[in-house]
Formats: structure tokens, sequence, C-alpha cells
């Protein structure tokens, strides 16, 4: 499953809310390499990467810690 947001609601909830993003791709994606077609690649400032394979090899605590 794939979420998305439009970039004007995750612009004015990161600066209303104070949200902190966190980039579950891989991380050859949020350091910036391309996938696909992609016209660039990267991260959106600010975001904290913690890619969804890491929950296969980080126990519980450690995930609620982060």
């Amino acid at each position: 499953m794939t979420a998305t947001i439009a970039h004007a609601v995750l612009r004015e909830r990161l600066h209303a809310d104070a949200a902190t993003v966190i980039d579950v791709r891989p991380l050859r994606f949020y350091n910036g390499w391309r996938q696909g077609d992609d016209a660039r690649g990267g991260h959106i400032p600010g975001s904290v990467a913690f890619p969804a394979e890491w929950l296969d090899s980080v126990d519980a605590p450690e995930v609620a810690r982060l």
C-alpha cells in the first residue's frame, strides 16, 4: 500500500504542526538515487530516514525508542 499526500498539504502541516516526516523508503532513495522515471531523487529537507526494511532487524523496544 502506498500512501500519498499533496505537496501543499504536507507543507502546511509541517509548518503548522511542527510534524516530523519519516521516510520509510530504502536509504538509496532517501540519499538521492532515482527510482524509475522520477524527476529527481532525495528526501524532504528535515525528514528522517527509517527504512521499513529495518523493521526486520531492529527489535520492538528499539523501534519504540526511535
